[in-house]
Order: C-alpha cells, then structure tokens, then sequence
C-alpha cells in the first residue's frame, strides 16, 4: 500500500496516491510500505502530561505525523525531553517508533490531529 500525507492549518489527510502529482527534485523518503494506520483527532486539556497516542493495531510505526492548534511536547519510546511543536513528522526507515505520548502546558485545550502508520 502507497499514501499520500498531506499536512496543513486544517490537519492531516490521506490523498488518493493516482491523484498525486509528486514535486520533481530527490525525496526524503523514496519508499515506504505500511500494512495499517491510525488516523485521529482528540482535545488535549492543559496541563496534561505523557497522553499516549493511540497505536491500535499499529505495533511497529514507521510514521508519525502530528498537527496542534497550541504548541504541544511529543515523546517518542520513552524520550525524557521530547520536542515542543505544532507540526511534526517523524519518519523511522530503518527502525520503528513502539510508543508515543503528548503533553499539553499551553494554558488553553489543543486540537491534536494525529497519524501513525506502520506494521501489525
């Protein structure tokens, strides 16, 4: 299976890949095959710590991608720190992403779009 991400102001979509027409010049990512993805929405209270994000049958991601209307921290497997955002994309080719939580300090309720894509 091949998709297409697009990420903007309005969140996450998944494009019809025979719609796609790809930008010429190299890419980041030559090739990516998923088996599933998890693809969601969800309101993020502030002050809310290491939320984890919902694999469902993802078990092994090779994908995620993350869109807040508020700057938010994303962990992944366990970072200490992790990264303060609003857009993220984080591509694993060589390895898989097994966990990931979100954690809100913004003073106000984020909108977090979400999509992790993977193996089963």
């Amino acid at each position: 299976m091949s998709v297409t991400i697009e990420i903007d102001g309005n969140g996450i979509r998944i494009v019809d890949t025979a719609a796609y027409a790809p930008v010429p010049g190299p890419s980041l990512v030559t090739s990516l095959a998923v088996a599933e993805w998890v693809l969601d929405r969800r309101s993020v209270a502030t002050a809310v710590t290491d939320q984890a994000l919902g694999f469902g049958r993802v078990a092994a991601a090779k994908v995620i991608c993350v869109v807040s209307d508020y700057e938010i921290t994303l962990k992944v497997d366990g970072e200490s720190t992790g990264h303060l955002g609003k857009k993220f994309l984080l591509v694993n080719e060589d390895g898989d992403f097994t966990a990931a939580t979100i954690s809100n300090a913004s003073g106000s309720t984020a909108i977090v779009n979400y999509l992790v894509a993977g193996a089963t």
